[in-house]
């Protein structure tokens, strides 16, 4: 049985998920590529994003990914749908350093969730 669900009911619970999003955290995404002498050069682009983290009792866990490698996920963070977050990116929150492992991609999301491992 599948649930149908409307544009303006997904649009409404997206607002309510951005609303309990009260904390700040920064994305951090390393790239690299090479200059016009052939050598590696490495650059860093930060953005802020408005988020919540899972409460703390309920980590960390360990998850397998592609059915390959396992990791330990130390947080949960939920950022709003459309954010820029991609695996292997940092995210700083609290005062903590983490590498992406995981990012939620279904098709009705209301919230982007972030699985990262501490660094």
């Amino acid at each position: 049985m599948s649930i149908a669900v409307a544009t303006a009911e997904l649009t409404a619970m997206k607002a309510v998920q951005e609303e309990l999003m009260t904390e700040t955290c920064t994305r951090k995404r390393v790239t690299s590529g090479h200059n016009d002498l052939g050598e590696a050069i490495a650059s860093t682009a930060s953005v802020s994003l408005s988020c919540r983290a899972a409460s703390p009792q309920r980590l960390p866990m360990e998850i397998t990914v592609g059915g390959e490698e396992t990791y330990q996920v130390d947080i949960i963070i939920s950022v709003p749908v459309g954010s820029d977050v991609l695996v292997n990116d940092l995210m700083t929150y609290g005062g903590g350093n983490y590498r992406v492992v995981s990012v939620s991609n279904g098709t009705m999301e209301t919230a982007l969730r972030i699985l990262g491992q501490r660094l």
